[in-house]
């Protein structure tokens, strides 16, 4: 059974990273009008760098024409550059463009801050602990609905 406490504790973070994404848009903290579901692709860029658009569709389920509509959308707004793959010219990888990694460094304030406040509260030790609980649980997360009954491993 779920520990209350641990539950409720991630279900706050999870709720309080939302509220304050959602805020930002409205609020307009984030430079230029965005809708959320673009500043997430952005993220998905930006964390996986390099990446390609046939990759985006298979990480998000979504057909490669819908990927490409939402990819053609932030580049025409100067937020997205397409490269050829030097590997292999026949791929385009993904990059923020100077104007993407600005309004994505915008998004990522309130993470520092969260970062900073941590680090003045916790010991390196404290920090590292939690470093290996939130990978853990990320892994979790990124196996999304799919479960074959065994470890997380």
């Amino acid at each position: 059974m779920a520990d209350q406490p641990l539950k409720q504790s991630l279900l706050t973070f999870f709720y309080a990273s939302t509220l304050d994404e959602l805020r930002m848009m409205n609020e307009k903290r984030l430079p230029g009008s965005i809708t959320y579901n673009s500043l997430l692709y952005l993220h998905l860029v930006e964390y996986n760098q390099g990446c390609t658009p046939s990759y985006l569709s298979r990480l998000l389920g979504v057909s490669k024409p819908a990927v490409t509509a939402k990819l053609n959308e932030l580049a025409a707004r100067g937020l997205l550059l397409r490269q050829k793959n030097p590997q292999d010219g026949r791929e385009t990888i993904l990059k923020l463009s100077e104007e993407g990694a600005a309004l994505y460094a915008a998004y990522d304030r309130t993470m520092y801050r969260a970062m900073a406040h941590l680090e003045k509260h916790f010991s390196g030790q404290d920090l590292a602990l939690f470093c290996r609980m939130l990978d853990e649980a990320s892994k979790v997360y990124l196996k999304g609905g799919k479960s074959d009954g065994g470890s997380f491993d």
